[in-house]
């Protein structure tokens, strides 16, 4: 009978760092076709956990660990063991909030996205109607009533990356204004009808004397307080008629709207 001795270490190698929350590969350095014992402290395999290449997942914080035997002679031997440790770093957590803080809005509704991790070295968006962006506190304006998933990509000084999620609701509908102020303080100093998924829009002002002021078939449509000959109508009760639809329902209505520029 022939004893084989205990065959020598493999090499290994892998990142020193890794992020808690990311993947990492390594490979022991003997013959590719053998196959592989591997223990890992800190994180688990994923996919084949016999083969000379593992991908790990990290789910610790501080120090991971791993150890890799070769199994030769068909399986009738095992290598001396290998084993690496692996600092492993503290992931950051993305999260934002929106201003103003909700998660409905109206078409044209101008939406602040506003980063709240620390240490943030870089930052992707991504609306969900294909609209992305690198900026970290971005703006943003949807064009259509739906619902879209925004997704926040920061990574942090160490490289290591975080994602969050937050749907946002387009609604359809209207929202009128009965007063305004357009003083140029830079506050509701326009008549705007905030109005989502319509199909239609056509909008009058006129005056206390019935004369047309202001026209617009524009749902973007805004009045500053001026009339068609650019002069600034003066304080007091203005009226409205607006022809509007969406696919499924009809908005017309009328109105009055104060203008007051003190």
């Amino acid at each position: 009978v022939l004893a084989a001795g205990i065959p020598g270490a493999v090499g290994l190698s892998g990142p020193p760092n890794a992020c808690s929350n990311a993947l990492s590969n390594f490979t022991a350095w003997g013959d590719p076709l053998s196959n592989y014992n591997w223990s890992i402290n800190g994180g688990q395999i994923v996919g084949d956990s016999t083969s000379n290449t593992i991908q790990i997942a990290w789910d610790t914080i501080g120090t991971g660990y791993v150890t890799v035997q070769e199994s030769v002679n068909f399986g009738s031997c095992l290598s001396l063991p290998t084993m690496v440790s692996i600092n492993l770093l503290t992931p950051p957590t993305a999260s934002f909030i929106t201003s103003p803080d909700s998660n409905s809005f109206y078409e044209n509704d101008l939406i602040a996205f506003l980063n709240t991790t620390s240490n943030v070295v870089s930052s992707h968006w991504d609306f969900g109607d294909g609209i992305t962006t690198n900026q970290e506190n971005p703006h943003h304006i949807y064009e259509n009533i739906g619902i879209y998933d925004v997704i926040q990509i920061i990574s942090d000084t160490n490289g290591c990356v975080d994602t969050a999620f937050q749907k946002i609701e387009i609604l359809e509908g209207m929202q009128t204004p009965n007063v305004f102020t357009p003083n140029g303080d830079g506050f509701n100093d326009y008549f705007e009808i905030k109005a989502s998924g319509m199909e239609e829009f056509i909008l009058n002002i006129y005056n206390r004397w019935g004369v047309l002021i202001f026209e617009s078939k524009s749902s973007k449509a805004q009045w500053d307080g001026k009339s068609l000959a650019g002069e600034d109508a003066a304080d007091g009760t203005y009226f409205y008629s607006l022809k509007a639809k969406s696919a499924t329902k009809d908005y017309s209505q009328s109105g009055s709207v104060t203008l007051l520029r003190q």
